[in-house]
């Protein structure tokens, strides 16, 4: 009884690690690594133009970045008190979103991690509306075929779908037949700013760290609930995770910006600095 009873908690908990590295992980991954990119690629614009270095991409990141909380805000019913969408002060915040909610509500205090990386599918609409109507060439993503990287069986198929379909992307966008097209690099230097200020600041993690405890503990109720049933979601969730593949497209298409970017600005914030 008891073997049957732990037989049942480690099924439950291995279907939860399963969907988590499928559908959060890459996710999570980009998130990481934009975070860490955007934080060295400012560092660098500082370097190079000083704090008007804010007003060159901010006020377009900036906006997109706070509105995003504040939609999710309003997903959640939580109280937006105040919203600054571009005000940059002497402690280096260029934007907030000051909200309330009831600690009494478990939706609510679950809602907290979506809104701490709301900016994440914000910036990822707003990359996807410019490729739409900026871009020389709309049907980037589409060509890419990132739903491959789902429908793939083994681990190694996954990454090469995976890495296939971004270089896929990455030529579609920067091909050099766009080059002399000034909507081109109006979607360039456009996309930089959003992708500049996507990831979810430090303090937007720490806000959402309970709200994400809590989705972990209720997702895996819900799955040792399907393994009492015994009901075989994960083939029905590989099927689902294809519609994740537009937000990692763009997810990847921010990465490369950022990379793009510290590439160019790094090389000269040392020329400026004697190195």
């Amino acid at each position: 009884m008891i073997q049957a009873v732990l037989d049942t908690l480690w099924a439950a908990l291995q279907n939860l690690g399963w969907q988590l590295g499928i559908f959060l992980g890459p996710v999570v991954l980009a998130c990481v690594l934009l975070h860490f990119l955007e934080k060295a690629l400012n560092r660098r614009m500082h370097q190079l133009v000083g704090r008007s270095r804010i007003y060159l991409n901010g006020w377009i990141g900036t906006p997109v970045h706070e509105i995003s909380h504040a939609l999710m805000c309003w997903v959640f019913r939580h109280k937006v008190l105040e919203i600054k969408l571009f005000s940059p002060d002497d402690d280096g915040r260029l934007g907030y979103v000051r909200h309330a909610f009831r600690r009494d509500s478990l939706y609510q205090r679950i809602g907290n991690f979506f809104i701490g990386i709301a900016p994440l599918f914000g910036g990822a609409t707003v990359l996807l509306l410019l490729l739409m109507f900026v871009h020389p060439e709309p049907g980037s993503i589409e060509t890419a075929s990132f739903a491959d990287l789902f429908g793939s069986q083994g681990w190694g198929d996954k990454l090469s779908s995976l890495f296939g379909s971004a270089a896929t992307l990455v030529g579609n966008v920067f091909h050099p037949r766009h080059y002399n097209e000034w909507r081109f690099w109006l979607f360039v230097y456009l996309a930089f700013g959003v992708g500049s200020y996507l990831a979810p600041s430090g303090v937007d993690l720490k806000g959402g760290r309970e709200g994400a405890l809590l989705c972990l503990l209720l997702a895996y109720g819900l799955n040792l609930l399907l393994v009492v049933l015994d009901v075989d979601v994960n083939a029905n969730l590989a099927a689902g995770g294809r519609y994740l593949a537009p937000l990692l497209a763009l997810l990847f298409l921010a990465l490369v910006f950022n990379l793009v970017w510290l590439a160019v600005t790094t090389p000269l914030s040392w020329l400026k600095s004697g190195r």
